[in-house]
């Protein structure tokens, strides 16, 4: 009886630990998922002002402990605002931590990602990290725009992220708003 006991509490124990919090999820179509995904913790600029032409624009993502996965890529798609941004994708950077407490410099790629016919604001930036980022970490992109739009109001970014893998299913974190302003602040 105590050996049956025991086997079952083995058994349990494996069973738990392959499906613990620090695993990723794989569909059957084998389609690799966060298990818990990153966080948006939000986004802010430099300079405010409309048509300003030296900004940076900070988007920070929190990857939890428990993603179990890493991430791969990042989606920044501009989805609304009265202007479209165009960046400089050759000065985009990456860290570790938040603008207030930058920490190690990440390897990333940014390219213009061709946007869906029936998108009205064609504007999307894929952001690739090699390596991939680790689950534990809080990472911030910058983009610097040519210059900040024209038009004055809230632009919203849809920010979407990829776990590492072949088969990464894509997951929205939500929308990052930048509140741009006249000179002046009206």
């Amino acid at each position: 009886m105590q050996r049956i006991h025991l086997g079952l509490k083995l058994f349990i124990g494996a069973t738990i630990a392959l499906i613990s919090p620090g695993m990723a999820v794989q569909h059957p179509n084998g389609k690799i998922f966060f298990n818990h995904p990153p966080r948006l913790q939000g986004a802010s600029t430099s300079f405010a002002s409309v048509n300003f032409a030296a900004a940076t624009y900070y988007f920070t993502v929190v990857l939890p402990d428990d993603a179990g996965e890493s991430l791969r890529q990042l989606r920044l798609a501009q989805a609304t605002g009265g202007d479209r941004i165009e960046f400089n994708l050759r000065e985009t950077e990456a860290f570790e931590g938040v603008r207030s407490h930058q920490g190690q410099r990440l390897a990333i790629v940014a390219d213009l990602e061709s946007p869906p016919a029936a998108q009205s604001v064609a504007n999307a930036v894929l952001l690739t990290f090699d390596p991939p980022i680790t689950p534990g970490k809080t990472v911030t992109i910058t983009l610097r725009p040519k210059r900040n739009p024209s038009v004055k109001g809230t632009y919203q970014f849809g920010v979407t992220a990829f776990p590492a893998g072949d088969q990464a299913q894509a997951h929205f974190l939500g929308f990052a708003q930048i509140q741009f302003r006249r000179r002046g602040g009206v």
